[in-house]
């Protein structure tokens, strides 16, 4: 943990003048020099404008001139998201050469508004397409909790941060599992917004309604924190929705325990691997001890929903790089990528529409199966995270432990993953909590009762 301290005690301690927010930015510094050659969580960081940012927080608190809730908390911010001054280069390079950002997303403004100071950019996939963080351009994202294996992705380079110790807060995005993914392979905790909580601008390029946008830290209770400073309407996103009827640092604080759960370690369609369908059971059991009802279910979808969540997820990225790929792009681009986007380049309008259809019918078939039930439970990944091959390249031994995630990006529905270790000595894997549409405050209230339950287990 960054300092020793969560993100919200770090910002008190600023606020009431126990630590500078330049003492702050200094602890960064160390980290990132110490860590980050062999983690590769930032791909780059401005270390003057963020000291310098961080005099003027300590000018303006002494002058009793600020009050923001994340005042001196650094952060990174994931190279699919503009920030003022940064190149964007979606991991790619077709982009790596471009102009800086002329101005920040909405979320980094409402973040540094509230005086978190941005440290530099993190490592993404390109154009956010895969589900380990490696490209050709700044290579692998290695995890912290172990170097051989890879951080996941496609916000890694966020979660390995803040699982490295670099950071306690960085952004991410998550269009079919990457904020939940890359936190459970690095051993904490995150959260998927339901669609439109928190707005985005049409140029950052995201995965249209599939995609939601949010904070990462290591617990919950900080990732709610902040969410209350970057949930809300914004006139340029007309998706975007009204604040909730609350805040999600209070529905945290409130830990309620749910009464019953619906649960499944294959959704009818993924199996895991034998260490992961030993720790999920374990946690259940766990939860079954609090006096929780937990009834396991294993047909909550008739078939993987790979081919139609790929249809749209590779639809939309085509549609934000197009153009440049049409100006000699193409031969830029890694294969892989190629390969994908190639798939959809001849996409007829129907289509698409079928893909989009079936994302109604799992929403409805999720909501069928969760009646009586305050929310689904799974594992959020198949296996621990793969090991990086020797050459290097973030090749995996299993292509298929990424299965859990994108369902609930196609219902738009929010979702979290909290650590769960078998034992002091075991791998932590992800546990997969997800809720209804638009119930996201609950959802956090239950995640904290349950990340707590975990925690105290160890």
């Amino acid at each position: 943990m960054f300092l020793g301290v969560d993100l919200v005690v770090i910002s008190d301690m600023v606020a009431n003048k126990v630590i500078s927010a330049r003492e702050v930015l200094s602890e960064f510094v160390s980290n990132y020099v110490m860590k980050n050659s062999e983690i590769g969580a930032f791909v780059s960081v401005d270390l003057d404008r963020a000291l310098a940012d961080a005099d003027l927080i300590d000018q303006a608190i002494v002058k009793r001139e600020t009050n923001g809730r994340l005042l001196g908390v650094p952060f990174g911010v994931k190279d699919l998201e503009d920030v003022s001054g940064f190149t964007t280069t979606k991991g790619s390079a077709l982009y790596r050469l471009s102009p800086p950002s002329k101005a920040s997303s909405i979320m980094v403004n409402r973040l540094i508004a509230q005086g978190a100071i941005v440290v530099g950019k993190t490592n993404t996939s390109e154009f956010g397409l895969r589900s380990e963080t490696t490209n050709a351009v700044f290579g692998d994202t290695r995890n912290p909790l172990d170097l051989s294996r890879t951080a996941g992705g496609s916000s890694g380079g966020s979660a390995a941060a803040i699982s490295g110790g670099l950071t306690p807060l960085a952004t991410g995005s998550d269009g079919g599992g990457s904020i939940r993914i890359p936190s459970a392979a690095c051993g904490i905790s995150g959260f998927k917004c339901s669609f439109g909580q928190i707005p985005v601008e049409p140029s950052n390029g995201s995965w249209g309604d599939l995609s939601s946008v949010g904070p990462m830290a290591a617990t919950l209770k900080e990732i709610a924190y902040v969410l209350d400073e970057v949930v809300g309407p914004d006139e340029r996103d007309f998706r975007s929705k009204e604040r909730p009827f609350g805040l999600f640092y209070q529905y945290w604080a409130s830990q309620r325990s749910p009464c019953r759960i619906l649960a499944s370690k294959t959704l009818g369609y993924a199996p895991t691997t034998p260490e992961v369908s030993a720790a999920f059971d374990k946690a259940l059991s766990l939860i079954e001890s609090q006096g929780i009802a937990v009834e396991v279910v294993e047909d909550i979808l008739d078939e993987d929903p790979l081919e139609p969540f790929m249809t749209l997820a590779l639809a939309y990225t085509l549609s934000g790089v197009e153009k440049d790929l049409r100006t000699g792009g193409w031969e830029v681009v890694e294969p892989v990528t190629r390969q994908w986007l190639e798939y959809v380049m001849d996409l007829k309008a129907q289509d698409l529409l079928r893909a989009q259809s079936v994302s109604y019918e799992i929403s409805r078939r999720v909501i069928d199966k969760m009646q009586g039930f305050d929310l689904l439970m799974t594992p959020t990944c198949a296996s621990t995270p793969p090991e990086l091959t020797t050459q290097g390249k973030g090749e995996f031994d299993d292509s298929n432990w990424v299965r859990f995630t994108y369902p609930f990006n196609m219902t738009r529905a929010p979702s979290a993953t909290v650590p769960f270790q078998l034992s002091r000595s075991s791998f932590p894997i992800g546990v997969q909590l997800v809720g209804r549409v638009g119930r996201d405050l609950e959802l956090m209230a239950y995640g904290s009762f349950i990340e707590a339950l975990f925690s105290n287990n160890m």
